[in-house]
């Protein structure tokens, strides 16, 4: 099968960026640094130096402007792709936020 023949899964469109961010994998206290390269509605594209566990469950931290605080959110790692040597790339599906709010 073609990859352009492939239908897309995807129901929110993914937005292309560049910053920073911290992860750590909640059951193995695993602190990573990387780069969130894309983003959507309800996931992350991750850019890491080290392998993750896949179906972990992680903290996120992501730095939008130095000197201010970063957006935290959860969520779980679904698939990772080695990329280049020493470099992933992770996809991270966003806990809704609805989860954590009662109301």
């Amino acid at each position: 099968m073609d990859i352009v023949d492939r239908k897309e899964r995807r129901t929110f469109r993914r937005l292309n960026c560049n910053l920073p961010l911290r992860l750590i994998d909640t059951k193995r206290i695993a602190l990573r640094r990387g780069v969130c390269c894309d983003i959507s509605a309800n996931g992350l594209g991750v850019i890491t130096k080290r392998v993750m566990v896949r179906k972990a469950i992680v903290d996120i931290w992501v730095m939008l402007q130095e000197n201010q605080q970063p957006i935290y959110r959860q969520g779980t790692i679904v698939w990772q792709k080695k990329i280049a040597p020493a470099q992933f790339r992770i996809g991270i599906k966003l806990e809704s936020i609805l989860q954590n709010n009662s109301i």
